[in-house]
């Protein structure tokens, strides 16, 4: 980073002052347009501050800055007396606090608004910092810019992020520069505010943002007004009470869910297109049971990722819950504890538990579950196939009274066990809205099918035709686990063809990546992939599961903001993981498995602005047939293309590509199933 964008060739002073100086104008704005990375803790934090500086923001945000930012709530004499009171306390005042300081500034132009943004597009984490022990007040004020060649400036002093410190009063801030430092001010600030972010300050406890806060930041950024309605303070109150959030209505068929699980008596899968909702349905689910049951519930979810935690602790805070994200290595345990005993004691409030499958089976998560009231306890759980498994089975606890299964594909692929087990926990699927269905109601989007034939090369041929007759051989010796091998190894032939990447390259040369996904099968694929792109003059990123999750964030809004043109990926984008602005997927990956293809399908299908329709090119390898059971392979990956067809704008055209294999593999009869 050189010339007018470094921090160095400012022509900043060491002193800033009321009446001699503009602070937003002179320094704010001059530093935010050159910082990558600000830290700031400051005392009471408001929206007027952020209108004061929303230019300088506004530079930050576009030359995508990440900003740290370490607040306190204006806290009352009776706050810090019941903060002494416990943890419990200490979490819903901090959280009533800050909820009442953003609606009450909501009206002001501008007012918290670029924060919302910042926090909505995760470039802004904050933190709270409040007193250990209710006595005193947080009241720091020192920021950090930094910029890509690692300059640093730091400021301290007693200008606070309100209009009464910037503008009202007089006030004035000290500057320090990295490259002028002889007395190490900015390495000690900087030392200060990293000990602050990691909670080792004395006498204050740092905590992450609520939830529900959060969850109103970002409300406010995806909505199309510029300011939310002032909310008088009862009317604060009451949204602390679970309930459907009064600007969400649920959709008929989301409706028509809700009805058939509470006619089955609270039990039951419901069976529902990626996309269509099936998170706010399953709370929708839980709110109609509390009313009929005239209870507070337990809710505890089950999720298989850690990513579907996090969008769970979204979802059900926008609802009036305050859920505990159970993962990793967090105080989760302490947090679970007080909510299940804050209950127990009669407390007047439903609590949720959100937890991934591998902390669910953990001791510490069973002993607290152990203390909750199985008479309302609701277990829900996300992707409900995955606990099909038989190693999870001891988590169906029969404790629960009320049980809730979600998946686009409840039935385990050719595991009919693993299914039998979650259709007798869970009960029957009580409601089902596929694809075809979601499309026709204008909740997914429309989508053209392509299927691609592809030829394999004369080594993969013969490598190919080796294989199957290792696959034949195992047949007839009934050698199950050899047979399992050489299944792979066929399928990973079929997966890896060279041709898929000269059909690619034919693709993109007509039609230009933007918001594609480009699903590969192995690394060297994937590698492969993103190679051919480059060559073709586009920037794609791989997105695996090795990158960390920030990393990960990145990319997604990096590609729903269209400066990422395609994602490479290899399993990472199968489940879970929302990017609605997907215009269009290749797959490289040939699965037969149901629930992977129709997950991958789900990627691509949401809805999103300005996106009309969705394209999914199939890239397909099918060589000429040897035997019966390679025809029962083969029926399955034709069994993909058909159903893909089935749903499409397109049924004919894609259904006219494959008509020569199903003739010659005697498989045309499968036409008629998906019609």
């Amino acid at each position: 980073m050189a010339g007018a964008s470094a921090l160095r060739d400012l022509s900043l002073k060491k002193e800033y002052r009321s009446g001699s100086s503009d602070i937003v104008d002179d320094f704010y704005v001059p530093c935010l347009a050159r910082a990558t990375r600000y830290d700031r803790a400051v005392g009471y934090f408001t929206g007027d501050g952020l209108t004061l500086a929303a230019q300088g923001l506004d530079v930050f945000e576009r030359h995508e800055g990440r900003m740290r930012l370490v607040a306190s709530p204006q806290l009352r004499e009776d706050d810090l007396t019941a903060i002494e009171r416990g943890e419990a306390a200490k979490s819903d005042i901090v959280e009533m606090r800050l909820l009442e300081a953003l609606w009450e500034s909501a009206g002001k132009k501008d007012s918290a608004l670029r924060l919302a943004w910042l926090v909505a597009a995760d470039r802004l984490e904050i933190r709270i910092a409040v007193p250990r022990k209710g006595s005193g007040i947080f009241h720091e004020k020192v920021g950090i810019f930094r910029d890509d060649v690692d300059s640093a400036v730091a400021f301290s002093g007693s200008a606070n992020e309100t209009v009464g410190g910037l503008v009202s009063n007089f006030e004035s801030i000290d500057v320090f520069f990295s490259w002028d430092d002889s007395s190490d001010r900015v390495e000690q600030k900087t030392r200060n505010f990293e000990a602050l972010w990691r909670n080792e300050t004395p006498l204050l406890d740092v905590i992450s943002l609520p939830q529900a806060v959060r969850a109103e930041l970002v409300s406010i950024a995806n909505s199309s007004r510029r300011s939310v309605p002032v909310v008088a303070r009862e009317a604060v109150r009451l949204t602390r009470r679970f309930n459907q959030p009064a600007e969400f209505t649920l959709r008929p068929y989301q409706d028509d869910a809700v009805n058939a699980w509470m006619a089955a008596g609270g039990r039951g899968i419901l069976s529902m297109a990626t996309g269509t909702g099936k998170t706010e349905t399953s709370l929708a689910c839980a709110v109609r049971l509390r009313d009929q049951v005239k209870r507070e519930l337990a809710l505890v979810v089950v999720t298989p990722f850690i990513h579907l935690v996090d969008q769970w602790v979204d979802r059900a805070s926008a609802w009036g819950l305050r859920p505990v994200r159970c993962y990793g290595t967090s105080d989760w345990r302490r947090e679970a504890w007080d909510a299940v005993d804050t209950q127990a004691a009669g407390g007047s409030r439903s609590i949720c538990l959100v937890s991934t499958i591998s902390t669910a089976g953990v001791s510490e998560f069973q002993s607290v579950l152990r203390r909750i009231d199985g008479r309302r306890a609701l277990l829900i759980a996300d992707e409900v196939h995955h606990l099909g498994a038989e190693h999870h089975e001891s988590l169906m606890d029969e404790k629960f009274s009320y049980r809730l299964g979600l998946s686009a594909t409840p039935a385990r692929w050719e595991d009919e066990a693993g299914t039998a087990r979650l259709f007798r926990y869970f009960g029957p699927v009580v409601y089902e809205f596929g694809v075809r269905a979601a499309i026709a109601a204008r909740c997914l989007s429309p989508y053209r099918y392509e299927p691609v034939l592809v030829d394999l090369d004369k080594s993969e041929l013969e490598t190919y035709d080796h294989t199957v007759e290792e696959i034949e051989h195992a047949v007839r010796e009934r050698d199950i686990v050899r047979l399992g091998h050489l299944e792979e190894e066929r399928v990973r032939v079929l997966n890896g063809a060279m041709g898929k990447l000269e059909k690619v390259r034919e693709a993109i040369a007509l039609d230009p990546p933007s918001r594609t996904l480009f699903y590969c099968a192995s690394r060297r694929q994937l590698d492969a992939v993103s190679e051919t792109l480059r060559a073709a003059g586009y920037l794609p990123r791989a997105f695996t599961a090795e990158e960390p999750s920030a990393t990960r964030q990145e990319l997604l809004s990096g590609f729903a903001a269209a400066r990422i043109p395609a994602l490479v990926a290899m399993k990472a984008l199968d489940e879970g993981v929302d990017i609605p602005e997907t215009r269009e997927a290749y797959i490289l990956a040939s699965s037969g498995n149901p629930r992977e293809f129709i997950q991958r399908r789900g990627r691509v299908l949401r809805l999103a602005p300005g996106k009309n329709r969705a394209r999914i090119v199939d890239y397909v390898v099918v060589p000429k047939l040897r035997g019966e059971y390679e025809r029962q392979l083969v029926e399955k990956e034709l069994r993909r293309v058909l159903d893909f067809a089935a749903s499409s704008m397109n049924p004919d055209a894609a259904r006219a590509v494959i008509w020569p294999i199903l003739d010659a593999y005697n498989l045309i009869h499968l036409v008629g199933e998906y019609i």
